[in-house]
């Protein structure tokens, strides 16, 4: 049995096909799979409810941590903005951990004075991209899939560096010989997060 627990986004939009071609590989690995904020994702694996965890953003753990994948903070929305106006548009508000939060949060005071203009709040992304889609505010998010249907302008630093926010595989080191998870931890590591999909290998001559 394999107890994962992992931040709903990513539980969503990259998690079932990596359990899918996990299990092809070993089919005989039971899976039992928890989904929730990040923060509860590590208190799991703190009470041990979990083995491993699915984190995204920066959060203090002791243990063992994977570096999973990197993605820009953008600016979302219907039609082309210029980032010189953001803070007079209407921004679409949801809910969500408090990485984020605060990764948008230090990304703002670091480029406007005024505080964003917020016309909704709603209770979870998905509600709040089809505000987006409607023409009816932008959004700053990290989305884990494409959708062409979106304008995605890039949040930069002041020396033009993207802001990024990286996606973490936690665990308690004790776990770290355990078959399973070491299996799992190294299929990870071979996983094309981009294109959902495991890597080629590279043909040796």
């Amino acid at each position: 049995m394999l107890r994962i627990s992992a931040s709903s986004i990513f539980s969503r939009y990259k998690l079932p096909p990596i359990l899918g071609k996990f299990n092809e590989k070993y089919p005989l690995v039971e899976f039992h799979v928890n989904t929730d904020w990040s923060e509860e994702v590590i208190n799991s694996i703190f009470k041990e409810q979990s083995q491993l965890g699915i984190i995204r953003g920066s959060y203090n753990f002791s243990h063992e941590k994977q570096l999973l994948m990197e993605e820009n903070l953008q600016i979302v929305s219907r039609d082309p903005i210029d980032l010189k106006n953001l803070s007079s548009l209407p921004r679409i508000y949801y809910n969500t951990d408090t990485s984020l939060k605060t990764l948008v949060d230090n990304w703002w005071t670091e480029n406007y004075v005024s505080p964003p203009t917020i016309t909704m709040r709603v209770d979870n992304m998905e509600t709040c991209k089809e505000m987006v889609l409607n023409g009816l505010g932008y959004l700053p998010s990290i989305l884990l899939e494409d959708d062409e249907k979106l304008f995605k302008t890039p949040c930069l630093t002041k020396q033009g560096a993207h802001v990024k926010r990286k996606t973490w595989l936690v665990y308690k080191k004790e776990y770290s010989n355990n078959v399973v998870i070491k299996a799992f931890c190294e299929f990870l590591q071979k996983w094309d997060f981009r294109n959902g999909n495991l890597r080629k290998s590279k043909e040796i001559f």
